[in-house]
């Protein structure tokens, strides 16, 4: 079934009516080289092809995860998850890891992580672990709000006992 689409084209300086269309391209990130079914919109007077204009990342997206999945390397969305379920901002959350706040943030919007940061990353996910090497050593990086969240959280799932 044919998908169409109306949207404003820069380009063309009116509305346009755009066709969906998928495209399997040969990708190469790193080391790694893979086809990959891309979304375009194509205009249907002109014929050219634009990445979705409500989400010009789409393609990248879907081939970092890719990526990420042939290379056993953390899925974005179960870092997202890993920070989330400490109740941590993005900031301390880095600050716990001794990573920068720009790296976690690309890491969390996509961005394929190195092999370190992945392993931090699977060791911050065990609460246990989590909580005696990094929240206890590293607590003033933490408001105290943050710590007393974090504590009750790991509490709850059984990781830790507490001082």
């Amino acid at each position: 079934m044919v998908h169409y689409v109306n949207s404003f084209s820069i380009d063309l300086g009116r509305m346009e009516e755009f066709e969906v269309v998928t495209i399997t391209e040969t990708v190469t990130i790193k080391d790694l080289t893979f086809e990959s079914l891309h979304t375009y919109w194509k205009a249907v007077t002109t014929g050219e092809l634009y990445l979705p204009f409500d989400d010009p990342d789409i393609n990248l997206r879907s081939d970092y995860a890719k990526y990420k999945q042939a290379k056993n390397l953390l899925a974005t969305e179960d870092i997202i998850d890993i920070r989330k379920k400490y109740g941590l901002s993005l900031r301390s959350f880095a600050k716990l890891l001794g990573i920068g706040y720009s790296t976690l943030s690309k890491i969390e919007n996509g961005v394929v992580q190195s092999n370190v940061h992945d392993a931090l990353l699977r060791l911050a996910s065990d609460p246990h672990g989590f909580y005696t090497k990094l929240v206890v050593p590293k607590s003033e990086l933490l408001t105290a709000k943050e710590l007393a969240k974090s504590e009750k959280v790991i509490k709850d799932m059984g990781g830790a006992t507490f001082r």
